[in-house]
């Protein structure tokens, strides 16, 4: 049974057969997941209730929280501070609370109190409506995300630029440590660009040829990279690592669910930096993120005929994609592209259709440049395609132990050029 769009959630028993991968010990990349990471500090905690709460208060405790999103972004948090949102709380507009955490002592955004999540909502009125920049160490918890433009009489002239949590920099330096964890992500209108095509194919909120940058960058929560100055990049890339996308709600958002990428320069205008691409396996001007885990979400684009790929984990070295449910994308449930050591597992990807032009409809895709990728123990049902190896030029692939059924052209498509 389909979630509502207001609350969506996982359909109930949809993942009672892969129960036993919560007792598998797993190594990503050098990433050992499952193991407790270090107790976060405390420093100092800021309250925010957008009905009680004056601005001009101290923040610090409940009987005198701040209000708006204004005075929390105006503020730089430091290690160990949590940001607690009053739960039943909404707020219009952009979330960019400024500042780091460190090592063991993220910066935390929670909520407090008792009700539904409180809501961050952009209304296509900002690019990002949670949003971190050149910042790192930072816990998101227990809130609620969307973003999306009023719709329009005609369909697809909504979308645009538009992320719900956008995790990025540009600093030339590697920004460590991110938690996302059992937030709801919702109705995110982004825009669909496609890397190649044709131009004669667009329509309104769909657009080809659009280059390896400007595309698959919209979407539910989306981590990625870029540089100040197209026409001359650093020396070195922004590399974002340790990364955890998990316990989390990401319902209706184009173009993806949840997107990592890395910048490569590759657009008119831009000085190549070949960060994000791969000429072969060891082609050492790839400089991909690393140690990246997404897992036990649902992600479900079952209300829009925008929404692409589930998950797009691009530009990784060191990978694990577990225990997901991905209902009724489109393009790939779960799509890796130039990635290096990444084990897509225990995962239930099923009803993936062709959407918003793409050509594929696959429910796991392990595509170009994916060198050490093993797909295993995943049930993969009622997509176009099961298992997409679509390799080009290089790649190794491990498909084991999977149940793949009932998808309506080929259970596992082996292509290649």
């Amino acid at each position: 049974m389909p979630p509502s769009p207001r609350d969506p959630a996982p359909p109930s028993g949809r993942m009672r057969w892969l129960a036993l991968a919560a007792v598998v010990p797993v190594v990503a990349g050098g990433l050992l997941v499952g193991v407790a990471s270090p107790a976060e500090a405390v420093n100092t905690t800021y309250y925010v209730d957008a009905a009680a709460g004056t601005d001009t208060n101290n923040g610090l405790d409940q009987s005198r929280p701040w209000k708006t999103l204004g005075k929390v972004n105006a503020t730089t948090f430091s290690a160990g501070d949590r940001i607690l949102l009053r739960a039943g709380s909404a707020w219009t507009g952009q979330l960019w609370p400024k500042g780091s955490g460190a090592a063991g002592s993220p910066v935390i955004i929670d909520s407090y109190g008792s009700g539904n999540k409180p809501r961050i909502n952009g209304a296509g009125t900002v690019a990002d409506a949670v949003r971190l920049f050149n910042q790192q160490y930072w816990t998101i918890r227990n809130i609620e995300v969307t973003n999306a433009a009023p719709a329009t009489a005609t369909p697809g002239a909504n979308l645009g630029d538009f992320r719900g949590i956008h995790i990025t920099g540009d600093n030339g330096q590697t920004l460590n440590g991110f938690v996302v964890d059992s937030v709801a992500v919702r109705d995110v209108t982004g825009r669909v660009n496609w890397i190649g095509g044709d131009t004669a194919d667009n329509a309104p909120g769909i657009s080809f040829q659009t280059g390896w940058d400007a595309s698959k960058r919209t979407g539910g929560i989306v981590i990625d990279t870029t540089v100040p100055n197209p026409t001359a990049p650093p020396s070195n890339p922004t590399i974002i690592n340790d990364v955890v996308v998990q316990d989390s709600t990401i319902a209706n958002t184009s173009f993806a669910g949840i997107i990592v990428k890395q910048y490569t320069g590759s657009n008119a205008g831009a000085v190549p930096t070949g960060w994000g691409t791969r000429a072969s396996a060891g082609d050492t001007t790839f400089r991909p993120h690393t140690n990246i885990v997404i897992r036990n979400n649902f992600i479900t684009q079952a209300g829009t005929a925008y929404g692409c790929n589930g998950i797009y984990m691009t530009d990784v070295r060191g990978g694990l994609i577990e225990r997901n449910v991905v209902d009724r994308t489109g393009t790939s449930g779960i799509e890796t592209y130039f990635a290096d050591n990444v084990t897509i597992q225990f995962n239930e990807v099923f009803g993936t259709t062709q959407k918003a032009g793409g050509a594929d409809h696959n429910g796991i895709d392990a595509d170009k440049g994916t060198t050490r990728q093993t797909v295993q123990y995943n049930y993969v049902h009622g997509n176009g395609d099961g298992i997409l190896l679509c390799q080009f030029a290089f790649g190794d692939v491990v498909v084991r132990y999977n149940v793949i059924t009932s998808n309506r052209r080929y259970q596992i498509y082996l292509h290649s050029d």
